[in-house]
């Protein structure tokens, strides 16, 4: 189960295919937001390495790039290899969202994230 905003769908930003996909790094960020896995100002790390362990190679980048440009989460653009991940958090519009609960459809995806 995918926990995300209400009115929120991944196939709005991204092709049908990484929606779910999409869909599921939202998630991540929601979880995190919730139980204030965030810095002072907010924002989530997210470690590459371990959501390539649940994501397709070469679609994060561009989801990301997606949901920044769709005003769905803000990046810090704070980085230092070996140090500090990137931060990530929802954009004030879906922040204040009500979130539900709706299920990944991707039967591949659903094992990653069992797996993991």
């Amino acid at each position: 189960m995918l926990w995300l905003p209400e009115g929120l769908y991944g196939c709005d930003f991204v092709r049908g295919s990484l929606a779910d996909e999409f869909r599921y790094l939202i998630s991540t960020l929601v979880r995190k937001a919730t139980f204030r896995d965030t810095d002072s100002h907010g924002y989530a790390l997210l470690h590459t390495p371990t959501l390539h362990r649940v994501l397709t190679r070469n679609s994060l980048r561009p989801m990301i790039e997606a949901a920044v440009k769709g005003d769905v989460i803000e990046v810090d653009r704070h980085y230092r290899r070996g140090s500090k991940s990137r931060g990530y958090r929802l954009a004030p519009k879906w922040l204040q969202q009500r979130c539900m609960f709706r299920p990944a459809t991707d039967t591949r995806l659903i094992a990653r994230i069992e797996r993991e």
